[in-house]
């Protein structure tokens, strides 16, 4: 057996078994019909969505002579998301499941984690405190403890197991597997409004991002290209950590009200070695410190609380001159907040539906926008471009 095989464990779907054979799905499944002995799916997968042991399935393909040259790059990158299919199998959610998955990357246990799991979980939570506040910081306890108890101590050890096989240069490609295999497809109908980086979304908030900096349209206070980066509605960090990516130095900060997608952004950040703090705020109910770049990609159809409502008439008034507006969704109060962030040179990059543009609702911020010259760039994206929504968006670049 060689170091590959043994390393090719867990459970693979269709499309990975695809993957792993370098052909199309449609041919996988023509295999099933057509070969006797092709592997049964596992007992704990569904007929709508089969699983299958990743062992018999390699064994299978080897001695049909089904595995293609170079075969073993693809089955480095399915051996992570063969043990998400196995957390995903016991019963375990997707943000808890790039928790645990994230954390063993960040910490790989040294010995079985049945033996291991409490210092283990304070190392983990020790590097957290570079980058998370408190409330982060308890979620991850809580998300780990849900785990433990959720997750087999067979499949929990195979996806430690892994962790430790890994070489740093692996680490890396190792999370982009996680995030792309719990959120790739979900978007925003599963997990609210969390992608990956390789979703058109993600691509053209790049895109954006750089044409602003490479043309000098935002600046730091101190005369640098790019220093402190915000998202306020972060999720998992996919935006704020691609910014980093391609822009450091930079120093990222990113708010959510979900404490676990949090934890997931702060995992991620401590894995690719990025300056950044993530902290649970409302960032509708309170202000922060002034950004450079503000880069913001909401959920959809949000509306404002009772809570939320003094602080957006304050930003409203204060930023927009608009002493009472007519606030009936998120949408204006998240534009009026990326602008309330800004430093005086900065810009934000920020994603809404079409409505703000031509609702008569819509008609006094409208118009204040353009009277305050808050309005750079309005990029009217085309419909079926996000992952669940088939909407059309428009992309707002503002400035302070």
């Amino acid at each position: 057996m060689t170091s590959d095989q043994a390393n090719l464990s867990g459970i693979l779907s269709l499309k990975e078994i695809a993957e792993l054979a370098g052909v199309s799905r449609p041919t996988v499944s023509n295999w099933r019909r057509r070969k006797v002995d092709f592997p049964r799916p596992t007992s704990s997968s569904s007929p709508s969505k089969p699983l299958f042991d990743a062992t018999e399935i390699h064994d299978w393909l080897r001695s049909n002579e089904l595995l293609p040259p170079g075969w073993e790059k693809n089955a480095e990158t399915l051996s992570m998301s063969s043990r998400i299919n196995l957390l995903r199998a016991d019963g375990l959610r997707p943000m808890d499941a790039a928790i645990f998955a994230l954390s063993t990357l960040v910490a790989p246990a040294s010995e079985p984690i049945s033996d291991y799991k409490i210092a283990w979980e304070e190392s983990v939570a020790a590097r957290l405190r570079e980058v998370a506040d408190e409330a982060t910081r308890q979620a991850f306890h809580e998300s780990i403890n849900t785990t433990l108890s959720t997750v087999s101590p067979e499949n929990l050890e195979s996806t430690m197991q892994h962790a430790r096989s890994l070489s740093p240069d692996s680490i890396l490609n190792a999370e982009h597997v996680v995030i792309d295999a719990l959120f790739g497809d979900a978007g925003r109908s599963n997990v609210g409004h969390f992608t990956s980086e390789d979703s058109v979304c993600a691509r053209v908030f790049r895109e954006a991002t750089s044409n602003v900096v490479h043309s000098k349209q935002v600046a730091s206070r101190d005369g640098k290209p790019l220093g402190r980066v915000l998202d306020p509605m972060c999720g998992i960090g996919t935006t704020l950590l691609q910014v980093a990516h391609d822009h450091a130095p930079v120093s990222i900060v990113g708010f959510d009200i979900d404490p676990r997608a949090l934890v997931v952004a702060s995992l991620r950040a401590l894995i690719r070695g990025t300056n950044a703090t993530f902290s649970v705020l409302d960032s509708l109910s309170h202000s922060s410190e002034p950004a450079d770049l503000v880069v913001c990609e909401p959920p959809f159809g949000m509306r404002l609380s009772r809570e939320q409502r003094p602080h957006m008439e304050n930003i409203f008034a204060q930023v927009l001159n608009l002493p009472h507006p007519r606030i009936r969704t998120a949408d204006t109060a998240i534009i009026a907040t990326c602008i309330n962030q800004l430093s005086q040179s900065g810009r934000a990059i920020v994603l809404t539906p079409l409505a703000p543009l031509f609702q008569p609702s819509y008609a006094e911020l409208r118009q204040q926008l353009v009277a305050l010259n808050a309005v750079d760039t309005i990029i009217q994206l085309p419909s079926k471009m996000l992952t669940s929504t088939s909407i059309p968006t428009a992309l707002w670049i503002l400035r302070a």
